[in-house]
């Protein structure tokens, strides 16, 4: 009888350890997605108000399910669980102090969340499943953006997917991400995320899991072109800036372990660029003359002067979580919903948002978790430029949903390449 029962165990257990292999596959694998549901839509004077929208994203609801199925399979040190709880609690408590207990401050809450459950995903899947199977789910799903963002290169044009929750993209209907040369319009490079920079943001992000894989399998380096290519389409300033620090810093590694690959992503890029050159020059050339791109760094600086003002006004505990935007109709009232903006850095929103005091908290438990040894290392200094970078000329790696993933997935990549089993002790065994 005892035998029965413990083979029945021992098949229960072995078939759910395949079913949370492969949900810890899914759920990295549609991180990329933007299939969602909004609870509550908002909108300003006639105007879509984007950062006043309620909704929950398919990604958050999997991962999490990833994170409850695989937390259960490894001890996790006490300090690492004190860290996890502390966040969740600074994060709920700076989300509804200011609003209540109301929904918009709970969508709030549960979109900070993912900034705990993917890193714990990543973590706790690479010693269970090994680190091919959680890079790999990541990778797959950027390579499902990867024919959106073909198309959209190609025929200029993107149509509307509801199930993927992707928006039609055309280069002519104002609000279009575009590079404007004159009178011609182009389509910038979205993939399936909201916006061209978020995309850039999703290929660096991949780029560094390449780099992480390739320490198992060297030939995952032959998406490097493909990857270099696309960040070349997206326009973003800053995902080149960070492709470039990628190149440099990993410059003498790749070259030894890929040196075709590496040569064929220079050679892409250098042909590429000769065919869009007239863009490029655009988008670094300055304003002069660039109706589009002067209208844009204005707009930035406007949001920087807003900041402030916003600051200085909620210097100790912020303005709550999500709650930046709200604050900011309240002072100009008169702005319609595409005039609601983020402050475009990353750290500036952080410090408006959760105030002194919160910021505080936050970066104690941040550096606090990490392994210090690893900051040093050549990836980890990787890792933290590209998320310096990235954060330093935008808000989205704060402010929505698929930037706090990416961000997420940046901080899983750096425990994971730490591989320290001082941090996370495997108590169960999976056949791979």
């Amino acid at each position: 009888m005892k035998t029965e029962e413990s083979n029945i165990e021992t098949h229960l257990s072995g078939h759910m350890d395949r079913v949370s292999k492969w949900v810890v596959l899914i759920a990295l694998a549609i991180l990329p997605l933007q299939t969602q549901w909004i609870l509550i839509a908002a909108d300003v004077h006639g105007e879509p108000w984007e950062f006043g929208v309620a909704r929950i994203f398919a990604s958050a609801l999997f991962v999490m399910l990833a994170a409850v199925m695989v937390v259960r399979r490894v001890s996790i040190p006490r300090q690492a669980r004190l860290v996890m709880i502390v966040l969740v609690v600074l994060f709920g408590v700076w989300s509804f102090m200011h609003s209540g207990v109301t929904i918009r401050a709970f969508m709030a809450w549960l979109q900070m969340s993912v900034l705990i459950t993917v890193p714990t995903v990543m973590w706790c899947g690479a010693q269970i499943f090994g680190l091919r199977w959680v890079v790999g789910g990541f990778l797959v799903g950027i390579g499902i953006t990867i024919p959106f963002a073909v198309w959209q290169i190609v025929l200029q044009y993107s149509p509307e997917v509801m199930v993927l929750g992707l928006t039609a993209y055309d280069p002519l209907i104002a609000g279009t991400s575009v590079v404007q040369v004159e009178t011609q319009r182009w389509l910038r490079a979205y993939g399936t995320l909201p916006h061209p920079n978020i995309y850039a943001g999703a290929l660096i992000t991949a780029m560094l899991g390449v780099w992480l894989y390739a320490k198992e399998h060297p030939a995952i380096f032959w998406l490097l072109p493909a990857l270099a290519a696309l960040v070349l389409f997206t326009f973003s300033r800053s995902g080149w800036a960070a492709m470039l620090v990628i190149t440099v810093f990993g410059f003498s590694k790749i070259m030894v372990i890929a040196k075709k690959q590496f040569l064929a992503s220079l050679a892409m890029v250098g042909v590429l660029s000769l065919l869009v050159l007239p863009q490029i020059q655009v988008r670094l050339g300055g304003t002069s003359g660039h109706v589009l791109e002067s209208r844009s760094i204005t707009e930035r600086i406007s949001t920087y002067e807003d900041a402030q003002t916003i600051i200085a006004q909620h210097k100790l505990i912020g303005t709550g979580i999500g709650r930046y935007t709200l604050v900011l109709q309240e002072l100009f009232p008169e702005r319609g919903g595409y005039q609601l903006q983020p402050v475009h850095n990353t750290a500036m929103l952080m410090i408006a948002e959760l105030g002194g005091i919160g910021v505080l908290i936050f970066l104690f438990l941040i550096v606090h978790a990490m392994p210090k040894p690893y900051i040093r290392s050549r990836y980890g200094i990787v890792v933290v430029s590209v998320v310096l970078i990235l954060g330093a000329v935008d808000h989205y790696l704060w402010s929505t949903q698929s930037g706090l993933i990416l961000l997420g997935v940046l901080i899983g990549l750096f425990l994971i390449s730490t591989n320290s089993p001082h941090h996370i002790t495997r108590i169960s065994s999976v056949e791979h």
